[in-house]
């Protein structure tokens, strides 16, 4: 598991990065009336508000196992990355309004070069804070980091969309500002899917191992005549096992016991996600076999 206080600390710094973002893109698109720079500066502000979730979230997630959640708090985090896909879904509301109002006409932006500036020196930080973000993730495996990360990275492809959307509103094509507030919001519903796709399975208690080559591992291992009911549960980070073997039915609880460890070990050493294996021994009886 990873460090909480580690995992935090960077939060704290792409909190404060992303919050100088969306100000200087909202406060620009208010004024400048550039609806899908209004949009980037909400999809920036969704990764602010991502943040403090995540802050909140990962305090409980690395709380240590108790009686009441013998498992740990793990899913804190998936729940945390999960309901960032859900604040991401729910921003192209506010988009979709104000793509909306660009598209009939109620508003006519105006550009300058101030803009430009404001977009080129949005997207550098919003390159760093990912880039940043993502190696940080892996670093910590951490999957609330990897979801906001994703969800960061977004803003740059976004922001590239906008730029183009300026240079278009420079030389006249007034449709481009609704169409680039359009694109981002494909962009937004895209990022937003991919959030949930990789967190909802896990609290959804999906097999994230695939039971065949565990199967074909304890299989090797001196002692075990059978293998079967392989199950798996949790995150890559964080993963749980519990399968069946079949011994010799002459075998002592001693020696069996000791098996048993040994097949833990070797299926923690071989998927260094996995924090606890549960192996249920049986005798080799001809009927009840497996194949």
């Amino acid at each position: 598991m990873q460090s909480a206080a580690e995992v935090q600390r960077v939060l704290k710094i792409i909190l404060v990065l992303n919050l100088a973002v969306a100000a200087a893109k909202l406060a620009y698109g208010m004024w400048s009336g550039m609806v899908s720079i209004q949009a980037d500066g909400v999809h920036s502000l969704l990764d602010a508000f991502g943040n403090v979730v995540g802050l909140v979230s990962i305090r409980y997630a690395a709380s240590p196992p108790d009686r009441d959640h013998p498992y740990g708090h793990g899913r804190f985090e998936h729940l945390a990355a999960a309901s960032v896909g859900v604040l991401i879904l729910l921003g192209l509301l506010e988009v979709g309004s104000g793509a909306w109002r660009a598209l009939t006409g109620q508003q006519v932006p105006r550009t300058d070069l101030v803009g430009l500036a404001v977009i080129g020196g949005t997207l550098v930080v919003n390159l760093l804070v990912a880039r940043y973000e993502a190696r940080q993730a892996r670093a910590l495996r951490s999957a609330f980091l990897m979801a906001d990360a994703k969800h960061t990275l977004s803003d740059v492809f976004v922001t590239m969309l906008v730029a183009v959307a300026w240079v278009g509103m420079r030389l006249g094509v007034r449709w481009a500002d609704p169409m680039g507030a359009v694109a981002v919001m494909l962009v937004i519903g895209r990022v937003g899917w991919s959030v949930l796709r990789d967190n909802v399975p896990v609290l959804l208690d999906a097999a994230p191992l695939d039971p065949e080559p565990i199967r074909e591992i304890v299989l090797a291992i001196p002692g075990v005549i059978g293998c079967h009911q392989v199950r798996s549960r949790g995150s890559q980070s964080a993963m749980y096992l519990d399968l069946h073997i079949q011994v010799e039915p002459s075998m002592t609880v001693l020696d069996g016991h000791a098996l048993g460890h040994r097949v833990k070990d070797v299926l923690m050493q071989r998927f260094p996600g996995v924090q606890d294996v549960l192996v249920h021994l049986e005798p080799d009886v001809p009927e009840e076999r497996h194949d």
